[in-house]
């Protein structure tokens, strides 16, 4: 088999525009999630039972965030749960305590993302694009695509379309960055939409 890396994704943390966190690691993720911190005095935010948020557990972003966040434990927290990443948007732009996991290229309209470190006393990231293309964002991951030795020339030149230019541009207007050809990333201005990462791709 050869894979062939075309994309990165990744998973944001949202909380409420109103919570004062601005910075978690991913062992008070962890704790979040499985019970061990239950108030956000304990994060440095106001008093408040911490309500997390869950996505369904077969779903592919849940995975992933249980892999990379949780370092493949189950959640134990009692938690509301949404059917995708516009059901954890509405619960938490409701919920002053709420917390919950969303994938790159959600609508944040209501919400605010946090930064996240690797661990305590390491830089916090913010997953603007170019954090994430770096892979310097914690919770980022890869996409490939498998294809056998030899495999049929229609294969072959679906790899071809994809890690080309044409292809990655259809790669970022899905909501992910593209990693097979050069990328140019362009900073707006602080005076945009807060609702703005911050930044963006061109070329593709």
């Amino acid at each position: 088999m050869e894979g062939y890396r075309f994309a990165r994704n990744a998973v944001l943390l949202a909380v409420h525009p109103s919570n004062p966190v601005e910075n978690l690691s991913l062992d008070e993720i962890r704790q979040i999630y499985r019970g061990g911190v239950a108030n956000w005095t304990e994060l440095g935010g106001r008093r408040g039972g911490i309500v997390p948020v869950a996505q369904p557990p077969g779903a592919d972003v849940t995975e992933f965030f249980s892999e990379g966040a949780l370092a493949g434990e189950p959640m134990v927290a009692g938690a509301m749960m949404a059917q995708n990443d516009s059901g954890v948007v509405a619960i938490v732009a409701r919920e002053p305590n709420a917390v919950g996991y969303i994938a790159l290229g959600a609508n944040l309209a209501g919400v605010k993302v946090v930064r996240i470190a690797t661990m305590r006393g390491l830089p916090y990231w913010k997953p603007d694009l170019e954090a994430i293309h770096r892979g310097d964002y914690p919770l980022t991951r890869f996409y490939n695509l498998y294809a056998r030795v030899g495999a049929p020339r229609l294969a072959g030149g679906f790899i071809t379309f994809v890690t080309s230019m044409d292809g990655q541009r259809i790669v970022k207007e899905a909501g992910l960055v593209p990693t097979s050809v050069p990328v140019r990333f362009v900073r707006r201005s602080p005076m945009l939409s807060t609702h703005s990462r911050g930044d963006s791709i061109s070329n593709p």
